[in-house]
């Protein structure tokens, strides 16, 4: 194969799976219950709140994991997951301070953070539940 054709391949395939996995503002932004108000200053307390909920969720999750993985004594494996838990917390306010630093300033600052930061805190609670139904086999 050209290695012209094959580094084309595999640039289109890097920048599809951006699209995919970094969430962008406008995609994220659902229908829930903040979605129908229309002052930004509401909008952000609201996305902050569900921010909150979504967060204590992942909390939640976080625990029974480890308590299913103590149960089982994966001690060192619940060391591996605590290492990884923090450096996903790192890279989730790094993606999301960078998301909402476009808006810095502005009133919708706050907003697009939160929004940011319930996006990637549900793709976490989804690979954590997805690391307890392996645990729990």
């Amino acid at each position: 194969m050209n290695s012209k054709i094959f580094y084309s391949i595999i640039i289109t395939v890097f920048l599809s799976t951006l699209n995919t996995t970094t969430p962008c503002f406008a995609d994220t932004i659902q229908k829930d219950e903040c979605s129908e108000l229309s002052q930004q200053q509401p909008l952000n307390q609201c996305y902050a709140e569900l921010y909150r909920k979504t967060d204590k969720d992942l909390n939640e999750i976080y625990t029974k994991l480890i308590t299913e993985m103590k149960s089982k004594g994966l001690s060192k494996d619940i060391e591996k997951l605590k290492v990884v838990q923090k450096a996903w917390i790192s890279y989730r306010d790094k993606t999301c301070n960078f998301d909402a630093a476009l808006y810095e300033g502005g009133s919708m600052q706050p907003m697009v953070h939160a929004v940011c930061l319930i996006a990637e805190t549900k793709h976490r609670i989804e690979s954590l539940q997805n690391l307890m139904r392996e645990y729990s086999r």
